[in-house]
């Protein structure tokens, strides 16, 4: 049971809820050979959609950033591929339940 804590700005009352922990399902993608990308396929020509849930875009669809390490920008490889992040949370992830 959370206990809620309430504290007063110039007579507003506002609520501080505890942290309580969650979880977040993320599909994460490999390409042919097996590396990492941020996005298999945009839905293009009515293809199935496989994009991380984290994924943003900027200029039209032209830039592409992380959401979850905020708006970091995310870079194509030379095949095209987005390249995750260093820090991404998703593939950390799964990095440590692969020891």
């Amino acid at each position: 049971m959370s206990k809620l804590k309430l504290f007063y700005i110039k007579g507003t009352p506002y609520t501080i809820a505890e942290t309580l922990n969650t979880s977040i399902d993320a599909e994460a993608f490999v390409d042919d050979e097996g590396i990492p990308t941020c996005a298999m396929n945009f839905g293009q020509c009515g293809a199935k959609r496989q994009v991380c849930k984290f994924v943003g875009a900027s200029k039209f669809g032209l830039n592409h950033h992380c959401m979850l390490h905020g708006s970091k920008r995310i870079f194509h490889d030379n095949r095209g591929l987005l390249v995750p992040l260093e820090e991404c949370l998703v593939w950390k992830t799964i990095r440590i339940e692969e020891r």
